[in-house]
């Protein structure tokens, strides 16, 4: 699997949580699942991640699709 196909499988994994309103569930499942392939594996440790987990501003369904679908990875 591609680091673009992985990361496509962590946001909709992430996304299944997020979707049963399980928010904290949903922050869980991206960030341990990123760490899980060597190209997307850098975005689990950015302190930008870590912030908006902290924030909140990203705790709806939407927000948090948006903001997880974001992150560039190398193909």
């Amino acid at each position: 699997m591609t680091g673009p196909e992985h990361l496509t499988w962590c946001v909709n994994r992430a996304m299944e949580r997020a979707d049963a309103g399980g928010m904290d569930q949903a922050w869980v499942s991206f960030t341990q699942n990123l760490r899980r392939h060597p190209d997307t594996a850098h975005i689990a440790g950015h302190p930008m991640l870590s912030m908006a987990m902290c924030s909140g501003a990203f705790n709806a369904p939407t927000a948090f699709r948006s903001f997880i679908s974001g992150w560039a990875v190398a193909a």
